[in-house]
């Protein structure tokens, strides 16, 4: 099997905070995780992260190099992925001075061999919520469909979900036989029963996850739910070659409401004229777009106006600038004496007394 080489910029954030990269290849979910780590660069690639069927194998030489205008370093491995090993690290030991070049990081990824794949998605299973099987130990009850579920996978999820499986079993009653004990249906309002199978869908390593028709509802249910780790989930669908066939404003205010900062900040600097924000204040979704994308979207017009508060406003010339002016006042100077008013006559001058001799 004869492949050509694909080069995948690579990403770098804190060790707090690292950066993913999500791409695909050959039909293939990858993801690579990078940061920097001080004295070093971080790189964690990763194949079919989701899949968790067995018998398929990927073997693929990695190569992550990092480039300045001094110094071309890297390292290379030869891995095998599969369900037992999903991951592989890189390490770039960096440069004493590397900080005062520019620099990249770039991983070359070089598949030989593919087996135990009949397609890109047959590798995952299809789950069927209304039958309960093993290890389904709870029920949900949306619209009067029931939902099995695991509640230990729900509750890994979702906080939210993982407080009203636990209410449910602090209130019900000890069985005496596992055979008598009987999963009473939890009521879920405010969420239809396509919605709640999709949001299972993206939870589980379904073949039918997220997809255009669900990205939205499963983000919003997320939300709901507390499912932040759904959020990477969605952005590395919103970032496939599917996902980039969605309407583009609809995507930033995604990717600003659901806190997907690097996808946000991509569609952000993708908009580099006044032709393109005129574009997207026309769309109609523009009016449902959240307050935070709105605000971004503004600070994108101002950067490309290249208007400063200098130009909002007319300068003031200071020199110039009519200012009235005040006589000066001397406080060591004797405030002269009022001057006597006229003489007092009849009752008034009886009232005030004998006048005053000089």
């Amino acid at each position: 099997m004869k492949n050509p080489e694909t080069d995948v910029s690579i990403q770098i954030g804190s060790p707090s905070d690292p950066r993913f990269t999500f791409f695909d290849l050959f039909d293939l979910p990858w993801e690579a995780r990078g940061y920097d780590d001080f004295s070093r660069f971080v790189v964690d690639i990763a194949c079919c992260a989701e899949n968790f069927s067995t018998g398929w194998n990927v073997k693929a030489d990695l190569k992550v190099a990092y480039r300045s205008n001094k110094y071309k370093l890297s390292q290379e491995i030869a891995c095998t992925f599969n369900l037992q090993t999903k991951s592989v690290q890189l390490v770039i030991e960096k440069p004493s001075s590397s900080g005062m070049y520019a620099s990249s990081l770039e991983a070359t990824i070089k598949v030989f061999e593919i087996s135990g794949f009949e397609g890109a998605c047959d590798a995952l299973p299809n789950f069927d919520f209304s039958n309960s099987g093993n290890g389904h130990d709870e029920v949900f009850l949306v619209e009067g469909l029931d939902f099995h579920v695991p509640s230990q996978i729900v509750s890994l999820y979702s906080p939210v979900l993982s407080k009203i499986v636990n209410e449910k079993k602090n209130e019900e009653p000890n069985p005496i036989d596992d055979n008598e004990k009987e999963i009473k249906g939890i009521e879920l309002k405010d969420v239809t029963a396509d919605d709640f199978r999709h949001f299972l869908n993206a939870i589980y390593p379904s073949r039918h996850g997220i997809t255009a028709a669900n990205v939205e509802c499963v983000l919003k249910l997320a939300e709901k739910y507390e499912a932040t780790a759904l959020y990477p989930k969605c952005e590395y669908f919103l970032r496939s070659k599917k996902g980039n066939k969605l309407n583009f404003v609809k995507r930033l205010s995604w990717a600003a409401c659901y806190r997907m900062k690097d996808l946000q900040n991509d569609l952000f600097k993708s908009l580099d004229s006044l032709e393109a924000l005129e574009e997207i204040g026309d769309d109609p979704d523009w009016a449902s777009m959240c307050d935070t994308a709105k605000r971004g979207f503004m600070e994108v017009f101002f950067r490309i106006k290249k208007i400063t508060s200098n130009e909002l406003f007319p300068p003031i010339d200071i020199e110039t600038a009519p200012v009235k002016a005040c006589a000066p006042v001397n406080l060591s100077a004797p405030r002269p004496l009022p001057k006597p008013g006229p003489a007092l006559e009849g009752p008034q001058a009886k009232m005030a007394g004998p006048a005053q001799k000089d």
